[in-house]
């Protein structure tokens, strides 16, 4: 299954317009993946993509995307690449972002990851940028802004404050150990405008990007028609 199968049966749908989504997980759960999977088809319907980094560099970013096909270099594409080093440094990049944002007009935005800016940030001042600054641009121009998140492993929560901020949908990929293995899940328990029809769905990391498996639900049968079904003649 391709990433039609996660917009047709995962997400019944787009993102909705307008919409801040957080996509949190534990490391090598492919967050980077799946949120640069979504890039490659905004890309290819012709949408601007201001992508902001603050754990790779523009060519550590390509080359890996590359080989797992997803080339990404191209005019309506734009990366940003940031660290962090202390708040004085943060809120001058804090300041570039947005300067950025209101040159470049993007449709989709990616900030990988806002646990970085975090770590080096208060709450209350990454707070303030992404419900005024970033949040007030998304929803005039009707764009989406993808926020990644650091999950600690095996936490219950996100981490870092994170799921204090307000954001239109909540995407959580973490692993469940079954055995002596463990597979990844994808979780949606929050979708703006959106109807999601199974709470949880199971998908791999291959050569090809992102690969979601269709489980079939199982049917309920009626205990009289078992019961029927058993009846020795």
């Amino acid at each position: 299954m391709s990433l039609k199968f996660f917009f047709d049966r995962v997400l019944g749908g787009d993102f909705p317009e307008g919409s801040m989504i957080l996509i949190a997980g534990e490391p090598g759960t492919g967050k980077t993946i799946f949120v640069s999977s979504i890039v490659n088809e905004k890309l290819s319907e012709g949408k601007k993509v201001l992508f902001i980094s603050f754990n790779e560099t523009e060519r550590d970013y390509f080359k890996f995307m590359k080989s797992i096909g997803l080339e990404l270099d191209r005019e309506n594409f734009r990366f940003m690449e940031l660290f962090t080093a202390g708040e004085e440094v943060a809120k001058t990049q804090l300041g570039f972002i947005y300067e950025e944002i209101q040159n470049f007009q993007p449709q989709v935005i990616v900030i990988d990851s806002i646990t970085s800016l975090l770590s080096s940030f208060g709450k209350k001042e990454v707070r303030s940028f992404l419900h005024t600054s970033l949040g007030k641009f998304v929803k005039r121009v009707g764009a989406t802004a993808f926020l990644i998140a650091e999950k600690p492993f095996e936490s219950q929560g996100i981490g870092y404050g994170v799921e204090e901020f307000v954001v239109d949908g909540l995407i959580i990929l973490r692993y469940e150990k079954e055995g002596e293995h463990y597979r990844r899940v994808m979780e949606i328990p929050k979708m703006r405008g959106r109807k999601i029809r199974k709470p949880a769905y199971e998908y791999a990391i291959t050569d090809e990007g992102l690969i979601f498996f269709d489980i079939p639900e199982l049917e309920r049968i009626p205990a009289d028609h078992l019961r029927e079904s058993y009846e020795w003649n």
